[in-house]
């Protein structure tokens, strides 16, 4: 025989040792990604600016409007060029200055007034 005694594993076939070392590693890596995973994609949704349908409206006439996708009572774009926040956004500071307006995102969302209805369409295809 190969001289180990009987009922006694020899070294390297006990069933315990057969399982991976690195799982719980490995599964703790994976969870540590999925979390940055969602953060990184929820962080990138929230970078849009919202402005009101008459700011909208001034862009489309002014040729600064990129590309638009319309779902229901929302617009959503891209600035060709970022501008200002119009200057009813400007908030006043403790000391009762105006603060300078903010440059808003590439990316627009705009909320549509059940009111606006055909005219957004003429709007954008002129």
């Amino acid at each position: 025989m190969d001289g180990q005694p009987k009922g006694k594993p020899t070294p390297g076939t006990d069933p315990k040792s057969a399982r991976r070392p690195g799982t719980p590693v490995m599964w703790m890596i994976l969870v540590a990604l999925l979390f940055v995973g969602l953060f990184w994609v929820s962080g990138n949704a929230g970078r849009r600016s919202e402005i009101d349908y008459s700011f909208f409206h001034q862009q489309v006439v002014e040729g600064n409007v990129l590309e638009v996708e319309h779902r229901g009572q929302l617009v959503l774009g891209k600035f060709k060029d970022p501008p200002l926040a119009p200057s009813g956004n400007a908030q006043s500071g403790a000391d009762g200055r105006t603060a300078e307006p903010e440059q808003l995102q590439e990316d627009f969302i705009v909320t549509l007034s059940p009111l606006v209805g055909e005219g957004l369409g003429e709007l954008l295809l002129d």
